[in-house]
């Protein structure tokens, strides 16, 4: 009789705060999916697109972040040649994101940036991490960096500097590359116009390979 006055005693304390969560979920519903079309408008505002938008709780002491999964943004370079971003995912401050001028992590990110309009030369960069600052379209990567060319030429870096618009990128710590010409190694490097011009700085090593006729 005791156990069952105990179990009687516990589901009325229960009942009312199920109630009161079912209840506050009703609400907050709405508002986060007004959240997510506001935040997702935002993205758009930066030319990005996304899969899905979520708010992380943070740890203690630190801001909440905006989590942008499997976003893409596109954007055109001084000549007017298109490059596409995307990335597995993307962290955001919220404080930063309401200002829409602040840098975004990305986890995974790819990027590809046509040569010409005319052709079919594509350059395409991969590492583990990047920051991407949609105001200066600029792009860091980090670890594990490669950009391969679609001649078949690829580099290996651990970190590279891209300016979207001016088609630059540079890096200061070691590379290497191989392709159908040969091979190179530097202390650091500079491409300009999206690769198309490479220059080692320090010691540098090149090797050609020669071509048949």
């Amino acid at each position: 009789m005791r156990g069952y006055t105990r179990y009687v005693n516990f589901m009325r304390r229960l009942l009312p705060m199920i109630a009161l969560l079912t209840l506050g979920v009703v609400i907050a519903w709405p508002l986060v999916n007004e959240w997510k079309t506001e935040q997702l408008a935002v993205l758009r505002g930066k030319g990005l697109t996304a899969d899905d938008i979520a708010l992380t709780m943070p740890a203690a002491g630190q801001p909440a972040q905006i989590q942008v999964m499997k976003p893409e943004f596109t954007g055109r370079d001084e000549q007017g040649r298109p490059y596409k971003i995307t990335a597995s995912r993307v962290l955001q401050d919220v404080q930063v994101a309401k200002t829409q001028t602040g840098i975004m992590h990305l986890e995974n990110p790819t990027a590809k940036m046509t040569l010409d309009s005319g052709t079919h030369e594509i350059v395409t960069l991969m590492a583990a991490r990047g920051v991407y600052d949609p105001q200066k379209q600029t792009l860091t990567l980090d670890d594990n960096v490669i950009l391969t060319h679609s001649d078949g030429y690829a580099l290996n870096m651990n970190d590279l500097f891209v300016d979207l618009v001016k088609g630059l990128s540079s890096t200061q710590r070691h590379v290497s590359g191989v392709g159908p010409m040969g091979s190179l190694e530097g202390d650091s490097m500079e491409l300009r116009d999206k690769g198309n011009h490479i220059i080692l700085h320090g010691k540098s090593k090149v090797v050609l390979t020669p071509q048949k006729s």
